[in-house]
């Protein structure tokens, strides 16, 4: 696992790649911390084996050794190459995407999330993760909540703006809106967008000041890094301890009032059933027959350490004896069922959307099929076992075309202005997603289907966004 961390920081954990390349930068950070980083440390604090409840324990680590060399030696190539995605910036440039958004933009992309997030929640009853199988108005607007995220930049104006002052002065609006979001996460009884709040503005500060340093090592140097990782398991507690407690009463957030269900989530954080909850997740997780992460003993950091999932991947793959032919056509389904409904009836696809094999992930349709027990769903799966299903032996020769072609389209968030780099708003209001973009995730599949629809959609709303923000903000200038 060392050998992953070192290969991964010596090449691509550099500042120049930071600076010029920063979501392959994210992508490849994310990767290092949660497979190589993370699992060591938390482990180690845990006093567990790093093998804890593997199955097969020589082939975990014989392919992440395999897939991160293999990852770097595509970004190698990649960085050594001249292709870069020169027509892909001339059409966001053309569109605008570079281009410096006003504060007042800002604010009402920000507030234009608020009303969506409120919407998805109290109108339409559903979270973000939800929003694979309902009509096709909430899966247009379900990407808008990310604009939530936006008049937090203004505290970071350098990184999108190259007009700007090195150093902003403090917004106190800014840190009262940033207290709103979470705020409004627990009242909506929201995990994942609690987190994700936090973390964003954690990475969007790391990243200027590593930016405003010069170097990684000057701003952070070795014995703040390992602070920092010993800070976060410490404080892991308290916040693993409040998401079980939104996770016991997240059954009646539809049926009491937004003030109840916090009374009611902080009364779950106090009570001492909360203890008994956790040990019965633990106890689920444990289970043989269902999908485990039981690996640290803290659920929220079992969520970001993939060594186990990448076990319990190879485990349910090999036991259900998936076919590679089958892989190739799920795979086929999943990239065809991309495209609109409208535009697979013309082309004569009879393809159900919300299929199984079509919506499921690899893991949930192999433990299924192994064991007979649960019903599907969304468990994560790891790269090496949905690359060995899918590709067989050869899986290491085609992730390095995959992940060549994916750093191509994901380097094109950040454009050259004069001697300076720009980083786009849409980049930057999606920094956490690029951070976990290797977790949460259907393996090797979910990076081949990003760079076709979730890619496109992305910069499409974006420049939507971007232009109706831009009209509102000038009638409202006019007023």
């Amino acid at each position: 696992m060392l050998y992953g961390w070192i290969i991964i920081s010596c090449f691509i954990l550099r500042q120049s790649v930071l600076v010029r390349h920063p979501a392959i930068f994210l992508v490849s950070l994310g990767l290092g911390v949660f497979y190589y980083y993370f699992p060591l440390i938390g482990t180690l604090l845990a006093f567990r084996p790093l093998t804890y409840q593997f199955h097969f324990p020589y082939e975990v680590f014989v392919h992440q050794l395999i897939y991160v060399t293999v990852y770097v030696l595509a970004f190698l190539l990649y960085f050594k190459s001249n292709f870069r995605p020169k027509i892909f910036r001339q059409v966001l440039k053309r569109f605008k995407v570079y281009h410096t958004p006003t504060d007042l933009q800002l604010w009402i992309m920000g507030w234009l999330g608020v009303v969506v997030f409120l919407y998805m929640k109290i109108v339409v009853g559903i979270s973000q993760m939800d929003a694979e199988s309902v009509s096709p108005l909430v899966k247009f607007l379900t990407p808008i909540i990310q604009f939530v995220y936006a008049p937090i930049l203004l505290q970071f104006k350098g990184l999108y703006s190259v007009k700007a002052k090195k150093r902003q002065s403090s917004n106190p609006l800014i840190y009262v809106y940033i207290i709103g979001l979470v705020t409004m996460s627990f009242l909506a009884n929201d995990r994942q967008f609690m987190v994700s709040s936090i973390l964003l503005l954690i990475l969007l500060y790391l990243f200027d000041a590593v930016l405003r340093c010069q170097t990684i090592k000057k701003a952070f140097p070795f014995k703040r890094i390992l602070l920092f990782t010993l800070l976060a398991f410490v404080i892991a507690g308290p916040i693993t301890k409040m998401a079980t407690a939104m996770l016991m009463v997240r059954n009646i957030r539809n049926e009491i009032s937004a003030i109840e269900l916090f009374k009611t989530t902080i009364d779950a954080y106090n009570s001492p059933e909360i203890d008994e909850k956790m040990e019965i997740i633990e106890a689920v997780q444990r289970n043989n027959f269902e999908w485990s992460e039981d690996y640290t003993g803290n659920v929220l950091f079992d969520r970001l350490c993939n060594l186990r999932i990448a076990d319990m991947t190879i485990y349910f793959t090999q036991m259900a004896d998936m076919e590679t032919t089958q892989a190739l056509q799920d795979v086929r389904d999943k990239l065809i069922a991309q495209l609109p409904s409208p535009i697979l009836h013309k082309l004569g696809f009879n393809i159900d959307k919300i299929d199984s094999h079509v919506t499921y992930t690899v893991s949930s349709i192999a433990r299924v099929q192994s064991t007979g027990y649960g019903s599907g769903g969304k468990s994560v799966a790891a790269h090496t076992g949905t690359g060995m299903w899918l590709f067989g032996s050869w899986y290491p020769l085609f992730f390095i075309i995959i992940y060549f072609f994916l750093f191509f389209i994901i380097d094109s968030f950040v454009i050259k202005v004069g001697y300076k780099y720009r980083y786009s708003v849409l980049f930057l209001i999606n920094i956490y997603f690029f951070f976990t973009f290797l977790n949460f995730k259907n393996g090797i599949i979910s990076d081949l289907l990003f760079m076709f629809r979730p890619y496109i959609q992305m910069c499409f709303i974006y420049v939507l966004i971007f232009y109706l923000t831009r009209l509102v903000s000038g009638l409202i200038r006019k007023t």
